[in-house]
């Protein structure tokens, strides 16, 4: 039965990652850079290497995380999961965050 799940960090600088129990336990962790200037699809694939990563070294897979969760700087529309506006992510305003994540992960 899954009971981990994804906390991720997204900064304008770097992105902090983790894998984390139920009860609060940190299981995995990484920082990496974001490189925003590299578009938003490179950061988001990018995360998602990463975790894919984590889940690996820990000797996990995908159906035993049951959600995974994102700070992001600025405005988010909740019930699309959109950035709206960040101020440390250009060209960002728009872009279905959720979404791609999901597809990458």
């Amino acid at each position: 039965m899954a009971e981990h799940v994804i906390g991720i960090d997204l900064g304008g600088t770097e992105t902090k990652i983790g894998i984390v129990q139920e009860d609060g336990k940190i299981i995995e962790k990484r920082m990496i850079p974001t490189k925003v200037f590299d578009g938003r699809i490179a950061v988001v694939t990018r995360i998602g290497d990463a975790v894919e990563e984590l889940l690996h070294e820990s000797g996990m897979n995908s159906s035993d995380v049951i959600g995974i969760g994102v700070g992001s700087p600025g405005s988010i529309d909740h019930e699309t999961s959109t950035v709206l506006f960040s101020p440390n992510l250009p060209d960002w305003s728009g872009f279905g965050l959720a979404a791609m994540l999901e597809k990458i992960t």
